[in-house]
């Protein structure tokens, strides 16, 4: 009898440790798959910061002009914008207003260099302003 009851004891010893590590091993597999997912969900959002840049950097890139004064004045521009960029993605309204209002001037100076661009220039220089200033209005 006592037999027989040592040997119940210890099957439902064996039965309840293995039971209760079935149990922890799918808490284990699931918190391994939830660390897995995070993981990957960072690599994502790793790469679609890296595609912004890529993007950003693509935009402000400035185009070869024929004149080098064009030329000159194009590579001031895009530092400009760069500025503008970064003050009104860090949402630093101050500097944002401060550098929308040096637009105006840039504008007029725009409007100068210009006048005595040939028509691939000008072809060049609206595309890349207008990629200029969707990339600041948010319009990637």
């Amino acid at each position: 009898m006592k037999k027989i009851i040592l040997a119940v004891a210890v099957f439902g010893f064996i039965s309840a440790t293995s039971c209760k590590n079935e149990g922890s091993n799918g808490i284990e597999a699931g918190a391994e798959q939830a660390l897995e997912d995070a993981g990957q969900q960072a690599v994502d959002m790793e790469e679609q910061a890296a595609n912004i840049k890529s993007a950003e950097q693509e935009a402000i890139e400035v185009p070869e002009f024929s004149n080098e004064e064009v030329q000159n004045f194009a590579n001031d521009y895009a530092k400009y914008f760069e500025e503008l960029l970064a003050a009104t993605k860090s949402k630093n309204t101050e500097k944002t207003v401060e550098l929308t209002q040096q637009g105006i001037e840039w504008t007029k100076k725009a409007n100068e260099i210009t006048k005595g661009m040939n028509e691939q220039d000008t072809q060049k220089w609206t595309e890349w302003t207008n990629r200029l200033r969707d990339l600041v209005n948010g319009n990637d």
